[in-house]
Order: structure tokens, then C-alpha cells, then sequence
């Protein structure tokens, strides 16, 4: 069956193909292509994706360090086998449901100011910047302080705990 309808092929289906231009980037189970694509054209076709242009930096504890514009640098767990050219940028693919909002400070903490605030029902589709310019979106749940988001304000977002995000070398 050949559908464009993202909701339909995710439901229904075992197995996808994700084509461009007349040739195959991934063939997977739904959650796979969600959770681990294959190339940032699947990343960014399957649902919505950040694609944040990084350095990787250090690595401690099974974890690297990424340089995210001049500012952050979060500490990402990565499969053990990715080995990453220091010397060359990368992408790195964060779906909005895996970032939340956090009080804390360090290096797995990214520093925004909120751009624009949509209301998406149970939750909210915040787009922030981020020091050097780059944009993402992050969606908050509709609760408590978290449902007074307004633009130019200044927040902090992590990954939820155990998120991997996809690494794509540039």
C-alpha cells in the first residue's frame, strides 16, 4: 500500500519504506523509523525533529559532549559502537516530546528564550532559540507554571532521562 499520510502508515503498518526522489533511505517497523532513523531525510520526514548542528566535544561515563552553538553542551549517552570525528560537525535529531523543562544548571542543560507559545491540546509547542541562533521546538505539558509560557522569556530544557537522540555525521 502507498499512502503520504504519516498518522495512516504509523498505525497500520509493520514495516515502512521511506522513499526520496525515487530511492529507499530506511526500511523498518514504525518505531524504528520514529526512533532511530536512518538519514535526517527520514529524521525529519517521520514526524517533527530537530536537527541541531553540533560539534562533538569530550566524552565521560558513556557519555559525549556536544558544543550546540557557543553555549551548551549536553552530555548525550550515545550506542557504545558510534565512534564520532572530532574534527567534523554533526546533527543532532531531538524530538520535542524528549525535552523538558528544567530548574537545573550543567552541561546537559540547554538555555533558551521561548520564540512562540502554540496551544496543541494536552500540550504546549514551545519554539525557543538557543545561544548562536538555532531554533527548536519543545512540547510542554499543559501544567502548573509550565502553562505561563510567554515569548522572550528565558528557560532551560534537558532530555528526559534514558533519550538517546540520533547522531548524523555532516
Amino acid at each position: 500500500m502507498v499512502t503520504h499520510d504519516q498518522t495512516e502508515a504509523l498505525s497500520i503498518s509493520d514495516r515502512i519504506v521511506v522513499m526520496n526522489a525515487g530511492r529507499i533511505e530506511q526500511i523498518a517497523p514504525p518505531d524504528v523509523l520514529y526512533d532511530r532513523p536512518a538519514t535526517q531525510f527520514v529524521a525529519s520526514f517521520i514526524g517533527t525533529m530537530n536537527l541541531l548542528s553540533a560539534r562533538p566535544g569530550t566524552q565521560r561515563d558513556g557519555r559525549t559532549c556536544f558544543a550546540i552553538g557557543p553555549v551548551w553542551q549536553p552530555a548525550i549517552a550515545l550506542d557504545g559502537t558510534m565512534l564520532l570525528p572530532s574534527d567534523r560537525p554533526v546533527t543532532l535529531g531531538i524530538r520535542p516530546e524528549d525535552l523538558v523543562l528544567t530548574e537545573q544548571r550543567g552541561d546537559e542543560v540547554l538555555d533558551t528564550t521561548v520564540v512562540s507559545v502554540a496551544f496543541h491540546g494536552r500540550s504546549f509547542r514551545v519554539q525557543v532559540e538557543a545561544a548562536g541562533g538555532q531554533s527548536l521546538f519543545a512540547d510542554i505539558p499543559r501544567e502548573g507554571e509550565q502553562a505561563r509560557l510567554v515569548p522572550g522569556q528565558a528557560i532551560s530544557l534537558a532530555l528526559k532521562k534514558d533519550v538517546c537522540p540520533p547522531v548524523f555525521v555532516n
